[in-house]
């Protein structure tokens, strides 16, 4: 029977502990090769760990336990002996007890204990001895009696108030996540270790926010945080020098333009990254910042996608924060604070118009780069959202001025009969059929303004109801124009289905013709027709 270990992985660049979040599989149970078998935390996300061989596994450590990466959390047997076989099988047997040998041999984490020896994870027991924190007097807030790190901070933060050590402190209060205990750690050694240096600029966002409506609208692919990832790797490629971490003595270069992007999940925040954003298209970053967020959001994030950023972007300019003071994940150089989107007395040409800015809060590890380099690279960046719309397609078309509600523009492509048409909230095509020489892509000119016919009354009665509190159910509009090619007569029969008395529906019609603004601006000379018929509708 050969036996193999199932070992803690590192799911980021600077983690050092992992917590066991969820066993997946019962201790003694059969498993196969790739099989998910227990859930493990870092301070960022929470991955699955998959069983390496065929066998039966067996815990080493409990729910709860912070466990050293590279070290084991369980044993995979790849062969099933007589006594396990049954309760592998679970056909009436009874695991058996393990011999002292075994019970040695498996650390004492895993087990509940009856020694005076406090049972404390790694993590903890390293942290008490930094903080001169005797176990022994540390209480546990966990039901299995596992002191964590957040008991022995609770005690040290009890000892320096002058209440007693052995005080509940860490019953007092909501206890972190995993996550979240990781993650203020990690920050708050950021901030003791990395000398922070914040610089703040402003951006014409007139150009940035016409590409964001294109990304709503669907014109073109992404999301803002996608254009933002894009600026920001084609900016950093450009001073390779920053894309470097601190290590002691020394730069350690980073092997890619790698950027991270902070993402809300459950747990808490996390960074998932995206690797060589510098050599990926928006619409190439914009499908794989989809595919992070969702997995950030149902904490299946894997070790690939966690750790070594060369920058994050933290975009909190949705809930209204102008600009900040952002800190830096750790072993990174660079934080980008992107802040509102707002509209803003600006100086043009010597007159003050409405413009749209927005605030990039930055930060910068002062050990690797100085405050001209990285004024450079803000101004760099600043440019480079400033023509925005140069990274994406159709650069032209994004960039175009904000249309008013009755402005509309239409460009026709060489060649062809199509034309595309947009206002300041749509987009549309318009072409003509294969057999006129179209591509019959969209509707033709004359099938168009009869539709916004059709429409234009059909509201117009719904408006008209709804001012004279009658009550419509469905309505359907069919509309025949003759002859084909220029219209000299239009018939519109327009079907209502109403509860109302069939006069109060008629009595609509004349109002709603009045108020068509599609019908008063056909030629004098089209007659147009107009029908309405009643039909009764349940009450």
């Amino acid at each position: 029977m050969s036996e193999r270990p199932l070992i803690m992985p590192r799911l980021g660049q600077a983690m050092e502990f992992g917590t066991v979040a969820e066993w997946l599989t019962e201790d003694g149970a059969a498993v196969q090769a790739g099989q998910p078998v227990a859930s493990v935390e870092s301070d960022k996300a929470t991955y699955e760990i998959e069983a390496t061989q065929a066998g039966v596994i067996r815990r080493l450590a409990a729910v709860g336990a912070e466990i050293p990466v590279g070290e084991p959390i369980a044993t995979i047997s790849s062969g099933i002996d007589h006594e396990t076989a049954g309760a592998a099988s679970g056909i009436g047997a009874v695991a058996p007890s393990p011999t002292r040998g075994e019970a040695d041999r498996r650390p004492a984490r895993a087990f509940a204990h009856t020694s005076a020896r406090p049972l404390a994870s790694p993590r903890a027991k390293a942290l008490a001895r930094s903080l001169t924190v005797d176990l022994g007097a540390v209480s546990s807030h966990r039901p299995d009696g596992l002191i964590v790190a957040a008991d022995v901070e609770a005690a040290a933060a009890a000892r320096k108030a002058g209440r007693a050590d052995d005080a509940p402190a860490a019953a007092d209060g909501v206890p972190l996540t995993p996550t979240q205990r990781t993650a203020a750690e990690r920050l708050a050694r950021s901030w003791r270790q990395a000398p922070h240096i914040v610089q703040m600029v402003e951006v014409d966002a007139d150009q940035l926010a016409a590409a964001a409506a294109a990304m709503r609208e669907g014109r073109v692919p992404g999301t803002l945080n996608d254009l933002l990832i894009k600026a920001a790797a084609d900016c950093l490629a450009q001073f390779p020098r920053l894309n470097a971490r601190f290590g002691g003595d020394r730069l350690i270069p980073l092997p890619e333009v790698s950027v991270g992007l902070a993402v809300a999940a459950e747990t808490g925040l996390t960074v998932p990254v995206v690797r060589a954003a510098d050599r990926l298209s928006v619409a190439e970053i914009a499908e794989a910042t989809q595919a992070l967020i969702a997995a950030a959001r149902a904490g299946r994030l894997r070790p690939g996608q966690l750790g070594g950023a060369s920058l994050t972007i933290s975009n909190l300019g949705a809930y209204g924060i102008a600009f900040g003071t952002p800190v830096l994940n750790l072993d990174e150089p660079i934080l980008v604070f992107v802040g509102a989107l707002e509209e803003r007395p600006v100086v043009r040409a010597g007159r003050i118009v409405v413009g749209r800015r927005v605030m990039l809060s930055i930060a910068y590890d002062h050990r690797v780069i100085d405050g001209l380099e990285a004024a450079r690279f803000s101004q760099a960046l600043k440019r480079r959202l400033e023509t925005a719309a140069e990274l994406l397609p159709g650069a032209a078309d994004v960039s175009a001025p904000r249309l008013g509600a009755r402005e509309l523009d239409a460009t026709s492509p060489a060649g062809a009969l199509e034309v595309q048409v947009r206002d300041a909230r749509h987009a549309w095509t318009v072409d003509e059929p294969s057999n006129a020489g179209g591509t019959d892509t969209g509707p033709d000119p004359v099938n168009l303004v009869l539709g916004a016919l059709a429409s234009c009354m059909v509201i117009a009665l719904k408006l008209a109801a709804r001012r004279r509190r009658i009550a419509l159910g469905e309505v359907r509009a069919h509309l025949a124009a003759t002859p084909q090619g220029k219209v000299k007569e239009a018939v519109l029969r327009l079907e209502v289905w109403s509860t109302a008395h069939e006069a109060e529906v008629l009595s609509l019609l004349a109002p709603a013709k009045a108020t068509c603004l599609v019908h008063d601006m056909l030629r004098p000379d089209l007659p147009v027709t107009v029908e309405l018929t009643v039909h009764p509708a349940d009450a």
